[in-house]
């Protein structure tokens, strides 16, 4: 699953906030919403929506969103490497690439 920088931005939310995500009435926010639940990296909380007698509802990041998004943060960032090509000539005489 690859993630767009709203998908992110959500999943960094309910990773480090328990409170309503600010951006909820974006477009896109129920369709995110609905895909990570899906998918098991959020869930919600219905208990609490129906003891605030119909307010929003409340999403929690799972264990295994959890681990999913510390194993993203846990990638380093890329390092800039300069592979140089050598041809040789072998012992048939064909070129040998090191």
């Amino acid at each position: 699953m690859s993630l767009t920088p709203y998908q992110l931005e959500v999943l960094l939310h309910y990773y480090a906030c328990a409170g309503e995500f600010p951006r909820h009435a974006a477009p896109a926010f129920d369709g995110v919403i609905a895909e990570f639940i899906d998918d098991g990296i959020l869930t919600t909380t219905e208990h609490v929506r129906k003891l605030t007698h119909g307010g929003p509802a409340h999403y929690k990041i799972t264990d295994r969103g959890k681990a999913w998004l510390e194993a993203m943060l846990r990638v380093p960032l890329p390092e800039h490497r300069v592979v140089y090509e050598v041809l040789l000539d072998g012992p048939d005489g064909t070129k040998v690439t090191l």
